[in-house]
């Protein structure tokens, strides 16, 4: 089965904010990637549904939803701001299950 992939308008802004040109290209294939089998790509962050790609000191972070086979792209920060958006985007997460 194929995966759907969504991106939140926050990951978009984000993305285009925080992660250099070059690097974004290089994020965009490996997205592309994750219709296939999403749990074989990232690394899984406090639970297997909710995974970050990184490159160098960027972060991509998105969430699996078996469900509806889909993929949302929930966020995008550097290093230093991981954190921060990690719990964001639980937050938002929790709110809406």
């Amino acid at each position: 089965m194929r995966y759907k992939i969504f991106e939140t308008a926050t990951f978009t802004r984000e993305f285009q904010k925080a992660i250099p040109r070059e690097i974004q290209s290089d994020f965009r294939r490996r997205i592309s990637s994750l219709v296939e089998d999403p749990y074989a790509h990232g690394k899984p962050l406090r639970f297997a549904w909710f995974r970050e790609l990184k490159a160098e000191k960027f972060r991509v972070y998105y969430l699996i939803e078996d469900e509806t086979i889909t993929v949302v792209l929930a966020g995008a920060s550097d290093k230093k701001r991981q954190e921060k958006t990690i719990v964001r985007i639980l937050s938002e997460y929790q709110r809406k299950h």
